[in-house]
């Protein structure tokens, strides 16, 4: 089936319907089965021909490496402020209960208070030692470090990636984080 493409400014449109356009500036007439793998943003027709340009392919390579590169951001955050288990109990771990339990620590050593009241997850009131509390906290800081040096290697490993699939290959497993 042949297939009708133009240049409508930086970018080349396929026409929904066949129209044969070959002897006007900026129009294309090829088979559909000719047409490239490449995204059809960085298509460009020079000359009368379908070509893949370079500028383009750089500048999509750049935008799907910024997209990942967020996308690894998003998920590290999402795992960094998932609840965390200590001793069967699900303790709530995003941003707010992590600042808070830093205050409730300090603030316990400070005044020589061994134990504390924590709500879990699911609102069951704990009471745990100074010294749990530290753990928890510990645990936290752990895993926030493991999940900053596993984004580090999958940010590593996107700088250095040179085609599309091996964008889309950089992976967050969920599993190991």
């Amino acid at each position: 089936m042949k297939i009708t493409l133009y240049k409508d400014n930086d970018s080349v449109v396929i026409l929904n319907t066949f129209m044969d356009y070959s002897n006007t500036e900026g129009y294309l007439v090829i088979d559909e089965d000719k047409l490239p793998n490449e995204p059809q943003e960085v298509w460009d027709i020079i000359n009368n021909k379908l070509v893949i340009s370079k500028e383009k392919q750089k500048a999509y390579l750049v935008r799907l490496k910024q997209q990942k590169k967020q996308q690894i951001n998003l998920l590290k955050q999402q795992a960094e402020y998932s609840n965390i288990t200590y001793k069967s109990y699900e303790i709530q771990a995003d941003a707010d209960s992590q600042s808070k339990l830093s205050s409730a620590v300090l603030l316990c050593q400070a005044m020589g208070i061994n134990s504390y009241d924590w709500w879990s997850a699911d609102n069951k009131l704990i009471t745990f030692s100074i010294q749990e509390l530290t753990e928890i906290g510990f645990l936290i800081a752990q895993r926030s470090a493991s999940l900053v040096a596993k984004g580090r290697v999958l940010k590593d490993a996107l700088k250095k990636a040179k085609t599309k699939e091996e964008i889309e290959n950089i992976k967050w497993e969920a599993n190991d984080g």
